[in-house]
């Protein structure tokens, strides 16, 4: 869409041929559900940059190089958004929610305090 959008000629599919094999389930406080190719997916948007996003993520416990928790974050310049998907292995599905609910309510919060961050001298 954000193609079209900008002028691109992009050869769009009518609305008859698109499938949806499983979309996202909002599981409130802006978490959302999805299934990856490995397993079961958290999913959180937010319009800030991916690399403040990404720093964020270093601080919170239970996800990094030894934690059950694998975050990647996909950042948008064009759209203003990144997206964090956040997946577990299999044996440590309980976590998934938990690191969720922290991603997303720490992202909030720096999306609050980012303009008046940037505004001070």
């Amino acid at each position: 869409m954000l193609a079209i959008a900008l002028g691109c000629r992009v050869g769009v599919l009518p609305i008859e041929q698109l499938r949806f094999l499983r979309g996202l389930i909002d599981l409130g406080g802006d978490v959302y559900e999805s299934s990856g190719p490995d397993g079961p997916q958290r999913r959180i948007a937010t319009f800030l940059p991916a690399r403040t996003v990404e720093s964020v993520l270093r601080d919170l416990p239970g996800r990094g190089e030894d934690g059950p928790v694998h975050a990647q974050v996909s950042g948008d310049v064009e759209l203003g958004v990144s997206v964090v998907t956040l997946s577990v292995d299999r044996a440590a599905d309980w976590r998934l929610d938990l690191v969720a609910q922290a991603v997303a309510a720490k992202v909030m919060v720096e999306e609050l305090i980012a303009p008046v961050v940037t505004q001070q001298p």
